[in-house]
């Protein structure tokens, strides 16, 4: 199984940056200790301009990938969490009607 996605945060011109994920599920035999697993392979990139910061989700064992669901969730409230944030700052801006930089 392989689930992958790649997005552009904006279309508007002088906004940059993307978003780029995979997770692949596949069977490893490690010969070298005669073992046989089911690994989980992710990734998560997101990029501006000029930076790019890259998380990785890879698990090897089901408590892992429960811990990389969780990671996911944490990282998906504080996104929801910082959009309240630029939201109220957007209309604490549009009640003074100036903005400053």
């Amino acid at each position: 199984m392989i689930r992958k996605n790649k997005e552009f945060l904006s279309n508007a011109h002088g906004e940059g940056g993307s978003i780029n994920w995979y997770i692949a599920t596949g069977n490893c035999i490690d010969n070298d200790f005669n073992m046989f697993s089911n690994i989980v392979e992710g990734e998560l990139k997101l990029s501006d301009c000029y930076r790019t910061i890259t998380l990785d989700f890879s698990c090897e064992n089901i408590k892992q990938l429960d811990k990389r669901v969780i990671k996911v969730q944490t990282l998906i409230d504080n996104l929801l969490e910082m959009k309240k944030g630029l939201l109220e700052a957007k209309e604490s801006i549009n009640t003074k009607n100036k903005f400053y930089y």
